[in-house]
């Protein structure tokens, strides 16, 4: 059989729909666009999902597709989050793999390249990448900031395979996968229901969607390639610990009916970690639905303690004696201290 040349050159340069959620972003847009169109890897389309933005985005995409053409494609939708709005790009969207990258952040220009290739020689179903964190409320490109000595780490992203029993027990501990990171085969998105558009599971819905890639069998991998410039500032739904409380929390508990000793520790961890940020804060005050959802003793143990360190506590010392102490009988006692 003589396969054509179109198909030869799809299964040796496959189609690869780049999805751009955008809030309000129009100042940082043209230089994420920028950055997907910089690739070494030609054989791209970007895809840019408007969800309900009040600025000058949909002026400011007119002005991009004058500039990229068809290449570059632009759907406007009413405010849904951003799960609604990485589902809507990628149900619009023509490749068989799929990257994702935020309004805010940029590529370096061998991204896609390198990325293409490892998952296809590793058989993979989603490969991501660590990078670099970057402090600036500049409306500059990030490339142009780190080179001027705004602050800057590394993210630290996981590194190997993410599957079986690994992939589970480090995903229950932490999220270490950069959406801006991902690439991904569209099938194994697909075959795993997409991501939740659940309303306060939202900036956790990256994170629900590769625990359940996971637990779907689907094989996950990370590199130790620097290929991605994430922005951090005042605007982005990540800039504060306590954005992504309450929906990592919600997330962990969608997770699976029971608990697993894994998923326990993980939810520990958390509360220990962001638990002295609330002194002054009233965000998770009056959710009186918790109980209600959430009635398994373990969980309604956790949520009773969530809340009354809320109401109550207002020293930072007393809310580690008594997170230590409770976690202390929660947590089995066959734990290592390491891993806790």
């Amino acid at each position: 059989m003589v396969l054509s040349n179109h198909l030869l050159s799809e299964l040796a340069m496959p189609l690869v729909s780049v999805i751009i959620p955008a809030y309000n972003s129009a100042r940082y847009l043209p230089y994420s666009i920028q950055s997907a169109f910089n690739q070494t890897y030609q054989n791209i389309e970007v895809i840019v999902v408007d969800d309900g933005s009040t600025d000058h985005t949909q002026m400011m995409m007119k002005e991009l597709i004058d500039v990229y053409g068809n290449k570059l494609i632009y759907i406007a939708q009413e405010n849904g989050r951003q799960g609604k709005a990485r589902n809507n790009g990628i149900l619009n969207s023509k490749g068989s793999l799929i990257a994702f990258l935020d309004a805010d952040d940029e590529w370096l220009t061998e991204k896609i390249s390198i990325q293409v290739n490892q998952l296809l020689s590793n058989n993979a179903d989603l490969i991501f990448s660590d990078g670099w964190l970057i402090k600036s409320g500049a409306v500059n490109s990030l490339f142009i900031e780190k080179e001027n000595g705004a602050w800057s780490i590394e993210m630290g992203s996981f590194i190997g395979e993410l599957n079986g029993h690994r992939g589970r027990r480090l995903l229950h501990r932490k999220n270490r996968i950069p959406t801006s990171s991902v690439l991904c085969k569209r099938e194994s998105i697909e075959n795993s229901g997409l991501f939740t558009q659940e309303f306060r599971l939202q900036n956790c819905e990256d994170y629900h969607l590769w625990v359940k890639m996971v637990e779907a069998g689907c094989k996950l991998v990370g590199l130790s390639d620097r290929l991605l410039l994430y922005r951090m500032h005042e605007g982005s739904s990540t800039s504060s610990a306590l954005n992504g409380l309450e929906p990592l929390l919600y997330t962990l508990f969608s997770l699976l009916n029971h608990p697993t000793e894994d998923l326990r520790v993980q939810i520990a961890i958390q509360m220990r970690t962001y638990m002295h940020l609330l002194v002054e804060d009233s965000k998770l005050v009056g959710k009186k639905d918790f109980f209600v959802l959430y009635n398994n003793s373990a969980k309604e143990i956790t949520w009773r303690l969530l809340l009354k360190i809320t109401y109550v506590i207002r020293d930072k010392k007393i809310y580690h004696k008594i997170l230590w102490r409770h976690t202390g009988i929660w947590i089995s006692k066959d734990v290592p201290d390491e891993e806790r």
